[in-house]
């Protein structure tokens, strides 16, 4: 995505505090540019919902509810009827194509599950629905697994191939898309109710917990040949952190919501201190907190 585009969004939910009468929105909110003129990328779903989204919620600014609508339109756009999903978009930072599906669209949706709510148009759902529920079936593996991307014929939506962009091999488990899968699935619970997408959230995530280590801030790829000098990544544990404090919000059942209110603050304790804790004496066990 456009540069000028991904940081001038990502800023604008950060100026919702700006004193009315200042230049710009005259409820003192600056709106993200318009995205009509943009490239085609499935991640302006995460750009406008963290900016013209919260542009409306918080600030009440008109321009940012249509900026955010006008963003929905173009994601919606991009959905793919055969393959029931939206790719990550020819002009995508990374793995552009037509034919590719990414984990991390799942954090692109809560901009679909926004316009469906703030508009009652069923087509915001409808497309929204459909590339969760073929996420779930392509990415999520049966043991909680995920795999960052999945081709498909884009005639038939057959899926054709597998692969990790961003790990440390083509198969390799990419820890961030691990989270962005947990974060990803619990907002869409969360939208929706829809108890599926709550048991495929747990499920990733417990199998976060059985991976991540005995600080729980995991290495870059669970799978990394390189691993314990492996790179680390605190926003992994961050982002699994924030789904499943969704889900210790949301879930019905009162075991559920405690296991996964334990997990999110033993990650919030392992990010904040990675691998110092476990340097200086300090353990989590991993062990206590996988348990189903």
């Amino acid at each position: 995505m456009d540069q000028r585009v991904l940081g001038g969004s990502l800023v604008a939910g950060s100026r919702t505090e700006r004193p009315a009468g200042d230049q710009g929105d005259r409820r003192g909110v600056d709106p993200p540019p318009d995205p009509s003129p943009g490239p085609q990328d499935h991640d302006i779903g995460f750009v406008f919902a963290s900016s013209a989204v919260l542009g409306w919620e918080i600030g009440q600014s008109n321009a940012c509810r249509d900026l955010g609508l006008a963003a929905a339109d173009r994601l919606a756009e991009m959905f793919h009827p055969a393959g029931g999903v939206i790719p990550v978009g020819a002009q995508a930072e990374v793995a552009a194509g037509l034919d590719d599906v990414t984990i991390d669209c799942m954090v692109n949706l809560p901009l679909l599950w926004w316009a469906w709510k703030v508009t009652g148009e069923e087509r915001f759902l409808k497309v929204a629905v459909s590339h969760a529920d073929r996420t779930a079936g392509w990415h999520v593996k049966e043991d909680g697994r995920i795999i960052q991307s999945v081709h498909f014929d884009l005639q038939t939506g057959t899926r054709t191939r597998e692969e990790t962009h961003q790990g440390s091999g083509t198969q390799g488990c990419w820890t961030r898309g691990q989270a962005w899968g947990v974060y990803g699935f619990a907002a869409a619970y969360r939208a929706t109710g829809d108890e599926r997408w709550l048991e495929v959230a747990d499920r990733a995530a417990t199998y976060y917990f059985r991976r991540a280590g005995a600080d729980l801030v995991p290495f870059y790829c669970f799978d990394d040949p390189a691993i314990p000098q492996a790179t680390r990544d605190s926003s992994a544990a961050a982002i699994t952190s924030a789904g499943l404090w969704i889900m210790a919000e949301h879930a019905l059942g009162p075991a559920l919501r405690q296991r996964c209110r334990d997990r999110a603050e033993a990650l919030a304790f392992g990010a904040r201190d990675g691998v110092s804790h476990a340097a200086n004496g300090g353990r989590l066990s991993p062990a206590r907190y996988a348990a189903s």
